[in-house]
């Protein structure tokens, strides 16, 4: 039973189950002393050390606070936000293992952290069903082996409600050939104004766009590498795509490598195709394929004008 108590009034209340008392803000720092920790956790006096137990105390509407370098993998199920208080070149969360960050709820938020370490084969770094990835780094995590063409994504973005703003993803990579999107992996949702640099991969190695709806919006993709040359695959080295329901738009996609040679972009669509999916963005080099780049709606990179992007 649950007794509440005001004043001189009482009441009892018969509970079927638990009773978890939780906090709008709920505190987790890797500094934090052990001894004075609370559930829960609602003052940075009281802040857990370990983020996987402060999470058990969230609800919906909670904000957790992450100070420090945190060892964890976390899964968020609720309309809860996650923010790193000195942003992402300050906090971050290292896997414990498998994936760092799963979110699963269109009210989940994900915010000012480096995420690392991951190691799976589908979203190491970040895996979204649903629910929103801002203001962070993705960095320094690898998409492992599991069958021929399982293998997605550094970050993962699920479904249309699934959404990576103002985020650097760099320095993924795939361990296993024939993975895809050593970057990201738009299943569905979009990229917005962010930074794609320095990942691995055999097929688009920056980011790969799969189905209707997959969007990137706003975003540079450069120095991404294909690594394993000479497959009958090993194209899209910047960006993949292959529906053309797909888009991308206003962004610029250059210097990434197959080899030795620059090769920005492949696509499985038709020329008439493309003009649609690709709208002012600027690439260094033609399609790695059949088509060119569509010049008609492409701004050169040697041309220095970026005044649409």
């Amino acid at each position: 039973s649950l007794t509440a108590s005001f004043g001189a009034e009482t009441m009892t209340y018969e509970v079927g189950g638990a009773v978890l008392v939780s906090s709008p803000e709920i505190y987790v720092s890797s500094e934090a002393d052990e001894s004075a920790a609370a559930a829960p956790f609602a003052t940075p006096e009281t802040a857990a050390v370990s983020l996987e137990e402060a999470m058990k105390w969230a609800i919906d509407g909670s904000e957790v606070f992450v100070k420090g370098t945190n060892s964890a993998s976390i899964n968020i199920s609720r309309a809860v936000t996650v923010t790193g208080e000195g942003g992402r070149n300050a906090d971050r969360i290292n896997a414990r293992s498998g994936r760092v960050a799963v979110l699963r709820h269109p009210g989940a938020l994900l915010r000012g952290l480096t995420l690392s370490g991951g190691a799976h084969y589908r979203g190491p770094g970040a895996y979204i069903v649903c629910g929103a990835v801002e203001d962070c780094r993705v960095s320094g995590n690898k998409v492992t082996g599991l069958g021929y063409y399982d293998c997605h994504g550094s970050v993962y973005v699920g479904d249309a409600d699934a959404r990576v703003s103002r985020t650097v993803i760099d320095g993924n990579e795939v361990t296993y050939n024939y993975a895809c999107g050593g970057g990201a992996y738009i299943r569905f949702g979009s990229l917005d104004n962010c930074l794609v640099v320095s990942n691995k991969a055999i097929t688009g190695a920056g980011v790969l766009l799969v189905n209707a709806g997959a969007k990137l919006i706003n975003c540079t993709v450069a120095n991404n590498t294909n690594t394993c040359v000479g497959l009958v695959n090993d194209y899209g080295d910047g960006v993949y795509v292959s529906s053309d329901s797909a888009r991308i738009v206003k962004c610029a996609v250059y210097l990434n490598f197959n080899g030795n040679d620059i090769s920005d972009w492949k696509t499985t669509l038709k020329a008439n195709q493309t003009e649609s999916v690709v709208l002012n963005c600027a690439f260094s080099s033609a399609e790695d394929g059949t088509f060119p780049a569509p010049s008609s709606t492409c701004v050169g990179l040697a041309a220095a004008d970026f005044s649409d992007l």
